[in-house]
């Protein structure tokens, strides 16, 4: 049997119900009388400047991650608008100087937190490669390196040598990202103008030799990486053939050599 629910209660809810309703009433009211009425275009076009502004602001996902103070953001917008700044010029430019750093600093703090586990992984790997291959070694700055094959020997070529190789690059899952091999011509480039480990690997090597390079993203492409085929802190694997050394003051000495005779 289904119970009935007291008249003395049914009054209460009713009551309270009516009482909310009449809470409810003057905030509509309220809001109503609030609302603005433009009278001219340009009252519309002025609001509606204000609006973009702001929204764009509000949109702006740096800015919400920045926990901006939106009081005292209207207050500056306002403040400025009517010649009434608590900053000079100077101290605004110091201060907006200040939150880009800010800005910038937060940045590179998710950017580090979001690639650490890709350096973590690449590191990893070599240390696994290392342990099951001892020829693979590793210089004092952290690149690490293998043999494949030696040339005849003779000259190494300098940070300043301008060098002509044939190589293929690699992320540690075996995903090819560049190969002038592939493309079936040699790539000539000045030394101390490539990524860390490729002008410090190179200068170990002589014309003929063929290494195998595994470039920790700092001696890489750190933590921005390349995209789209590159992503930031990634640990590069290369081969690479040195075909040829071109040293512009061996060249020139060759040349007086020859104009000489």
């Amino acid at each position: 049997m289904k119970k009935l629910i007291p008249l003395a209660v049914v009054g209460a809810l009713l009551a309270g119900c009516q009482q909310n309703a009449d809470q409810e009433q003057p905030k509509e009211q309220a809001k109503a009388a609030e609302k603005l009425v433009f009278n001219s275009d340009i009252e519309k076009q002025s609001y509606a400047i204000g609006a973009m502004s702001s929204m764009r602001l509000a949109n702006d996902e740096m800015l919400k991650k920045m926990n901006i103070d939106k009081a005292l953001l209207a207050k500056g917008f306002s403040d400025g608008l009517n010649g009434q700044s608590e900053f000079d010029e100077q101290q605004i430019q110091e201060q907006l100087m200040a939150f880009q750093g800010a800005i910038q600093a937060k940045m590179q703090e998710e950017q580090s937190a979001k690639v650490q586990p890709v350096k973590d992984e690449g590191s990893a790997h070599v240390a696994q490669l290392k342990q099951a291959d001892e020829s693979i070694k590793t210089t004092e700055s952290g690149l690490h390196y293998k043999v494949i094959s030696e040339g005849e020997g003779g000259d190494k070529p300098a940070a300043t040598d301008t060098v002509k190789v044939h190589y293929t690059g690699t992320l540690i899952d075996g995903t090819k990202f560049d190969s002038s091999v592939d493309r079936g011509e040699p790539t000539t480039f000045p030394l101390n103008r490539v990524i860390a480990g490729w002008t410090e690997g190179l200068q170990l090597m002589s014309v003929g030799d063929k290494y195998r390079f595994y470039i920790p993203s700092d001696l890489g492409y750190g933590d921005q990486g390349y995209p789209p085929n590159i992503p930031g802190g990634a640990t590069l694997i290369f081969d690479v053939e040195l075909l040829d050394i071109q040293n512009v003051e061996k060249a020139a000495e060759k040349a007086s050599e020859a104009e000489a005779k």
